[in-house]
């Protein structure tokens, strides 16, 4: 999910053009919100899988990852991922993966609940209702949830800005799901290991006052993790609502990797017998009590990742993936209010305000 995303300026362009051209037969609009105030979070029943003797997701100082891009976009054919910088005193580091020059930064940490990752729509400083909705989210539970399972999240509720310039706050509805598919055979650095298979898929919609327009972007990724090396393989792509294709579908796949101080590689500069072999996959399966993280500030990270100023021709759909951020300049802020669950509100391509039906 962290590792897809598109550059805001597109998107903006594409919402204005949705709400001034292709979906202006959808109506006027009104001064209520389209869209309520939504907090949902679904997670499925049965018992959790413990992995914590696998080391699915490593994320310590120096750790680096080499990956094969297919299809390839430049020269050199790879996308990297580096822990950069930290942990700071909340235990976030900063992950950069890097793509065809363009990099991505990602904040995250590992805690008692899983692999947390600090903004993950990329909206702080850009879109503050969104940001206030997500300020954090935990991208992969630990203990696992039972194989088949799925967990979804929901948010929506007002951008906190104008998007389309009519002088009033525009409306989003995110949705998050994710399908642990269980642990599959997979050939990494030319060894089979049991890797642990996760189904991501972010539906992000935006919903635009001055007629009620709305357009959605939809990123999947297929993302699969070696014990005691992390993330081996992701197949990714993202397209919008209206059939366009944002990202192409590629798949990365690891060619090697320095994960606490040790390499792995097929060239003989380490054994992949270090990767968690197929026997140490888990074969009881139990709860595990997860406890607050506490920490100052909220528990927000200290790290600020540097700005994305290149000009690719990329806009949101990339953000996770799949796992995602985007730019940003002060990650003190403070977490959101709660909001009580409501049913599910479902979002069309033609949306009107209730006053003009």
């Amino acid at each position: 999910m962290s590792a897809i995303r598109l550059r805001l300026e597109r998107v903006m362009r594409i919402l204005a053009s949705l709400a001034l051209t292709t979906l202006a037969a959808c109506g006027g609009g009104g001064d209520e919100p389209l869209l309520p105030l939504l907090s949902q979070d679904i997670v499925p029943a049965g018992t959790r899988i413990d992995v914590s003797g696998l080391n699915l997701f490593p994320t310590g100082a120096g750790d680096s990852w080499v990956y094969d891009r297919i299809p390839r976009i430049d020269a050199g054919g790879t996308v990297t991922r580096a822990v950069i910088s930290g942990p700071d005193a909340n235990g976030f580091v900063l992950l950069r993966e890097t793509d065809a020059g363009q990099a991505t930064d990602i904040v995250q940490r590992l805690t008692t609940a899983g692999l947390e990752q600090y903004d993950l729509l990329g909206a702080e400083g850009v879109w503050p209702g969104v940001f206030a909705a997500l300020p954090t989210y935990v991208e992969y539970p630990t203990p696992l949830y039972p194989v088949g399972g799925e967990r979804r999240s929901i948010r929506q509720g007002s951008f906190g800005t104008d998007v389309d310039g009519d002088g009033r706050f525009d409306d989003f509805r995110v949705e998050i799901v994710q399908v642990f598919r269980g642990f599959e055979p997979l050939i990494v650095l030319g060894q089979t290991v049991d890797a642990a298979h996760f189904t991501n898929r972010v539906a992000f919609t935006s919903v635009i006052t001055s007629n009620g327009a709305s357009y959605t972007t939809t990123t999947t990724e297929e993302a699969y993790f070696g014990g005691n090396v992390g993330l081996v393989r992701a197949d990714r792509s993202a397209t919008g609502s209206d059939g366009r294709v944002f990202v192409a579908p590629y798949t990365i796949a690891l060619r090697s990797a320095t994960v606490a101080g040790l390499h792995y590689a097929v060239d003989g500069s380490r054994d992949v017998a270090g990767i968690a072999p197929r026997s140490a996959r888990p074969v009881s399966l139990q709860r595990l009590a997860n406890k607050a993280v506490t920490s100052d500030r909220d528990g927000m990270p200290s790290i600020a990742p540097r700005p994305v100023t290149d000009s690719a021709a990329a806009a949101f759909a990339h953000r996770m993936a799949c796992s995602i951020v985007s730019p940003r300049a002060n990650a003190a802020a403070k977490a959101p209010v709660k909001v009580s669950p409501a049913p599910m509100v479902s979002t069309t391509l033609c949306m009107h305000h209730p006053a003009s039906s």
